[in-house]
């Protein structure tokens, strides 16, 4: 279908000049950043479609993710890999060192001619314009944020948090302390499962501390906290070696014990992350192949405890 919409649409809509809209769609550095936006957001609100580049047989799949050394992702990267290996594609990774996916590595995953995105990270808006505008199949993968848009796949942490609580409620708790990561809504929401679980269950000493407070945990625990809900089992796994001369009880996240022996004896929650997996190559899938259209798929995933 030929794109009826080009750059002089946008220019006349914007009172600016083609030549303006041009770098501000290629993100060059003599535009400045809300002109960049007013152009990205009236793009696609008025459909425009970029020229498309010109492709190899493969397809090519960028996976944005903040961390390249956690157990965790190198299972679920090793699974996504051999699971996109099916449909004649090969994988990129785009590391960033922030807690959510920026236009930057937007720009680098275009610059390589992807043909979809999945992200661990939740983008930034300026990031998901990017993304909205040159139509990339984009899949946000083990998080979630509220945007009609998008297509994600994603594990129940609220439950989570509360089989985390129930767990060590089991123990004997009438104490309960959340260790958690600043910033992040995955973090939030297993938080807010974990209190409202004790809450329910009367239990109003929750105590709530941040990763890097970690260290200083020892105060808690003289103070008679002994039932500990991390964000992660990487978390976990920390706070019981600071504290192994301790009685306490610590459950973790992710099911690292289910991939690796180093979690041979490790509670934690996890989630199926195999059909996790499978969900969200069929989604992208589909969405390359029909060129990104239909609407957003959303698909959330139970959470289980790993003893």
């Amino acid at each position: 279908m030929k794109n009826e919409v080009g750059l002089k649409h946008i220019a006349l809509e914007l009172e600016i000049s083609v030549v303006a809209v041009s770098r501000a769609l290629k993100d060059c550095g003599d535009i400045s950043d809300n002109t960049k936006r007013k152009v990205r957001q009236k793009a696609i609100e008025l459909g425009y479609v970029p020229r498309p580049l010109k492709k190899s047989d493969h397809k090519t799949i960028a996976i944005l993710v903040d961390s390249l050394g956690s157990p965790f992702f190198g299972m679920i990267a090793e699974k996504m890999i051999e699971e996109l290996k099916q449909y004649n594609c090969i994988t990129t990774f785009i590391p960033t060192a922030q807690n959510y996916a920026c236009k930057d590595n937007v720009k680098e995953a275009l610059e390589l001619s992807v043909d979809g995105i999945i992200s661990f990270l939740v983008p930034h808006q300026d990031a998901y314009e990017m993304v909205l505008l040159h139509r990339i199949p984009f899949l946000l993968f083990g998080r979630y944020v509220e945007d009609p848009r998008m297509n994600i796949v994603y594990m129940d942490d609220y439950q989570g948090g509360q089989l985390a609580a129930s767990y060590l409620l089991g123990k004997g708790a009438n104490k309960l302390c959340y260790i958690g990561v600043d910033n992040i809504e995955c973090s939030l929401r297993r938080q807010k499962g974990f209190v409202e679980e004790g809450q329910k269950n009367n239990v109003n000493n929750i105590c709530i501390i941040q990763s890097d407070e970690i260290n200083n945990v020892e105060k808690l625990i003289d103070g008679g906290y002994k039932w500990f809900f991390c964000f992660d089992d990487e978390l976990a796994r920390h706070l019981l070696s600071l504290q192994k001369d301790k009685n306490i009880y610590v459950i973790g996240y992710n099911g690292s014990s289910r991939f690796s022996s180093r979690y041979e004896s490790f509670t934690s929650i996890y989630a199926n992350y195999d059909l996790m997996i499978k969900d969200t190559i069929n989604i992208l899938m589909d969405k390359i192949i029909n060129n990104n259209e239909g609407d957003p798929i959303i698909i959330k995933h139970i959470t289980q405890l790993c003893e």
